[in-house]
C-alpha cells in the first residue's frame, strides 16, 4: 500500500504547476464508529477498543493545490482522541488516540463553478495509533502499550461549496470511511461525518 502513495505523490508532482494554486486546508472528523486493533506483541493476538459517536471531533491541517479542471490534493496530518474507546467483551481500560497522515486527490464532479456541487476523494497514508490510554487493569499494566502503525486507505464523497468566488476558499461536507492494516497484524477503521475548508495562500487568514 505504501508503494500505491509513493505513486499518487510522483503522479501528482508530474501535473502541470502552472495550473495550479497552493493554500492551506483543515477539516474537523465526527467519527461514527471506530475500532482500532494493536499490533501482535510476543506471538499474542493484539487487543481492541472501539467506540460509537465520539463527540470530539478529530483536527486535521496541511495543505492543498489546486487545478484548474476540478482536482484538488491534499496532504494533512490530523489528531484524533476517543475518550470513551474500550472493549467491553475484554476490558483492557479506556481512551484511544490516533495520528493520521494521508495524502488525498479529490474530483468535483462541476467543471464550471458552481455554488455547490459533488465531489469525491481517494486517500491513503500512514496512521500511528494507541488504545487503552487510561484505567487500565492492574493484571495488564506491566504489558507494553505502545503505539502502533497501520497503512490506510480512505474515500470520502460528499458536496463542495465554493464560499470566495475570486478567492476559490471551499467548504466540504461529506461522509468518509478509513481503513488500515499492518503486517504485524494491526488494523483500523473509522467511518463518520466530516467538515473540511480550503483556502488560498493570498486569501486573509481571518476570512473563512
Amino acid at each position: 500500500m505504501h508503494r500505491q502513495l509513493i505513486f499518487l505523490l510522483f503522479y501528482c508532482s508530474l501535473s502541470p504547476l502552472s495550473a495550479q494554486s497552493w493554500g492551506w486546508s483543515s477539516y474537523l472528523d465526527l467519527n461514527i464508529y471506530q475500532n482500532y486493533r494493536q499490533a501482535q506483541l510476543l506471538g499474542q493476538k493484539g487487543a481492541s477498543a472501539g467506540q460509537w459517536l465520539n463527540l470530539l471531533p478529530g483536527l486535521g491541517l496541511g495543505l492543498h493545490r489546486q487545478a484548474s479542471n476540478g482536482q484538488s490534493y491534499q496532504l494533512l496530518v490530523a489528531a484524533e482522541y476517543q475518550p470513551f474507546a474500550m472493549n467491553s467483551q475484554n476490558y483492557g481500560g479506556l481512551g484511544s488516540l490516533s495520528f493520521p497522515i494521508i495524502f488525498r486527490a479529490q474530483q468535483r464532479f462541476s467543471k464550471k463553478d458552481a455554488a455547490v456541487a459533488g465531489f469525491m476523494s481517494l486517500g491513503a497514508g500512514l496512521q500511528w495509533s494507541r488504545i487503552h490510554l487510561y484505567d487500565r487493569p492492574e493484571n495488564l499494566r506491566q504489558i507494553p502499550n505502545p503505539y502502533f502503525y497501520s497503512w490506510v486507505i480512505e474515500l470520502a464523497f460528499g458536496l463542495e461549496q465554493l464560499v470566495q468566488f475570486e478567492e476559490k476558499q471551499k467548504r466540504r461536507f461529506a461522509f468518509f470511511f478509513r481503513f488500515g492494516s499492518s503486517e504485524l497484524g494491526a488494523e483500523t477503521l473509522n467511518f463518520g461525518l466530516r467538515l473540511g475548508f480550503d483556502k488560498p495562500f493570498s486569501a486573509p487568514l481571518y476570512r473563512f
